[in-house]
């Protein structure tokens, strides 16, 4: 058990990076913590922290308990008045806020370091974290970032992943794309995100024709020796597909790694993709509309109204959606899965300075 801080906490001449402000008026910010660095956190009752890489532990104000949290840990706050966060190591955390019924916390943090019972403080600076209804526009930087972190948490992890997900079976979501194809199979299916080949090699062996496409180099190369199909190393943020090919594209657990910015023109080159009345297939783990750093990778965890609003301006008229795994209660349940016919048209325009404009369709 640690032993508590009993210190009277300053703030700190450093503040957090700028708050990643998410859909639905909830709060998000990231901050990587030196060794022995804190975080002091006022009235941040509701507030989860993740601990995307390192380990953490946390006081809370009027509790005897001190928590340790590892890398992939998640802990909400539980109490108002002061909590401390003290880096074990260094360490990468996100910060946020699913409730929109209350005022945001003060988040500071204090550079310096804790020896026994006492802080070695700098001069101060506060950051405050508001909620608005936009989330800040992501530059080219911030694309490239989110993209290169991801591709690389999957590289470096490519075979813990595999050995781990070689074994789900999935053929409920193959089922549900191939039987709303029409015509005569067998029939030509992109695989987007494919990973290291699994549903590649079930889809060629159920007869069909498939290509993956994959964004980690080591993916790419494990699903192109799994399954012995072509496999296109392609980022989702930079795709090069092309027009009216596949009968299917199957989505599974890929398109949550696109930000929400970039997500009606991605889905538009889908739809681009497809034959005149494609299919296409995408499972994703839902939420309240979150989106940031989770465990080493970005995600945006849409709820079905929000995912329907982005499938419906690309172009995409829904065919039928269900929860999984089957079986359990709705909270048991991560994955929404859904299945699209490809529309007549979209109501997202072509690019306009890079950019494709969307003048009828409002997202939160």
């Amino acid at each position: 058990m640690h032993q508590k801080v009993q210190a009277v906490l300053t703030k700190t001449a450093t503040p957090l990076p700028p708050a990643l402000i998410r859909p639905a008026w909830s709060i998000q910010g990231s901050v990587g913590l030196q060794a022995s660095e804190l975080l002091r956190i006022r009235d941040g009752r509701n507030l989860v922290i993740a601990v995307d890489e390192g380990g953490v532990w946390i006081t809370q104000e009027g509790d005897h308990r001190d928590l340790a949290l590892e890398t992939g840990d998640r802990f909400r706050l539980e109490r108002d008045g002061t909590s401390l966060v003290n880096a074990l190591q260094y360490s990468e955390l996100t910060l946020y806020l699913p409730l929109p019924d209350r005022g945001a916390p003060r988040v500071d943090v204090v550079r310096g370091r804790a020896s026994g019972f006492r802080l070695n403080l700098g001069t101060f600076t506060p950051t405050v974290f508001r909620a608005t209804r936009s989330m800040p526009k992501l530059n080219p930087h911030d694309l490239r970032n989110i993209a290169d972190r991801t591709l690389e948490h999957y590289n470096r992890s490519a075979e813990d992943f595999w050995e781990g997900t070689r074994n789900h079976d999935v053929s409920q979501n193959i089922r549900a794309l191939l039987q709303y194809i029409e015509g005569e199979p067998p029939f030509t299916i992109l695989d987007i995100g494919c990973g290291p080949g699994r549903d590649l090699k079930a889809i060629v062996e159920l007869g069909h024709l498939a290509v993956g496409l994959e964004g980690a180099a080591r993916f790419a190369a494990m699903a192109q020796a799994h399954s012995g199909c072509e496999v296109w190393q392609q980022d989702f943020l930079k795709l090069e597909l092309p027009d009216h090919h596949f009968d299917g594209v199957f989505a599974n657990a890929a398109l949550f790694h696109v930000p929400s910015q970039e997500l009606p023109r991605v889905l538009l080159e889908l739809h681009t993709t497809l034959k005149p009345r494609g299919v296409m297939f995408a499972s994703n783990p839902h939420g309240h509309n979150e989106e940031g750093w989770n465990r080493g990778r970005y995600g945006a965890y849409h709820d079905l109204e929000t995912w329907r609003r982005y499938m419906s301006a690309a172009g995409f008229v829904e065919l039928t959606h269900y929860y999984r795994p089957a079986g359990v209660p709705r909270e048991q349940q991560p994955w929404l899965a859904s299945v699209w016919r490809r529309g007549s048209g979209a109501t997202t325009s072509r690019p306009q300075n890079g950019r494709y404009i969307n003048s009828s369709i409002k997202f939160p």
